[in-house]
């Protein structure tokens, strides 16, 4: 059967693939850049859809990886750009087993790195957390990650550090600076309590 294709008039990245002029399925450019190199010829149409999954799945991990070369992701995010690829659900989640198993994804050493760096950049837990949601990370896994950054000592410090950087010269007893400092810090993810708490210490 001949393949040929065409592209997308609304996607150019988008490519229509054909055998013998008939439509056959959908595919990225991304993922299958030189198609007729990338599928090797074949009689019917059964031994092109037998063989394509394989296809696919070596196509999209030598994608991933190049993703990955650039910068560190967590599985959700691949499984996101995979999708947008589309890259069916079963070659995404192959490519995701395999390249977890070889360590080219790590979900919870890209959790501790990310949480420590935001941490060290003074962001609080509130908003760590909705950044991480963003990122397609469940609730629970949120919770187990941030768990053991808990310590109250440690969201004091960082709103200590804030307040300092920020407000050294104002009065922190006046109603409105507190009210600023306040929205400010919850803004940065740090809950209303602990916030009171620590500007009442300033103001010690």
């Amino acid at each position: 059967m001949r393949l040929s294709w065409e592209k997308d008039l609304q996607d150019d990245k988008k490519l229509h693939l054909y055998l013998d002029k008939q439509y056959w399925k959908t595919v990225h450019r991304s993922i299958f850049r030189r198609p007729k190199q990338i599928l090797p010829t074949f009689e019917t149409l059964e031994a092109y859809e037998q063989a394509f999954p394989e296809i696919e799945q070596r196509q999209a991990k030598t994608y991933t990886l190049y993703l990955l070369c650039r910068k560190a992701y967590l599985s959700t995010e691949i499984r996101k750009r995979l999708e947008e690829k589309l890259v069916s659900k079963n070659s995404s989640q192959f490519v995701i087993e395999e390249l977890s198993q070889l360590g080219y994804i790590d979900d919870a050493a890209y959790l501790k790195s990310f949480i420590e760096s935001q941490l060290r950049k003074k962001k609080g837990p509130k908003w760590i957390e909705g950044k991480l949601w963003q990122k397609g990370v469940s609730p629970q896994e949120i919770t187990q990650a941030l768990a053991q950054y808990a310590g109250k000592p440690l969201q004091e410090d960082g709103i200590a550090a804030l307040l300092e950087r920020r407000y050294k010269k104002q009065d922190l007893s006046d109603y409105s600076v507190r009210q600023k400092a306040t929205a400010f810090l919850m803004r940065r993810g740090y809950c209303w309590d602990d916030i009171q708490n620590a500007l009442s210490k300033q103001n010690t």
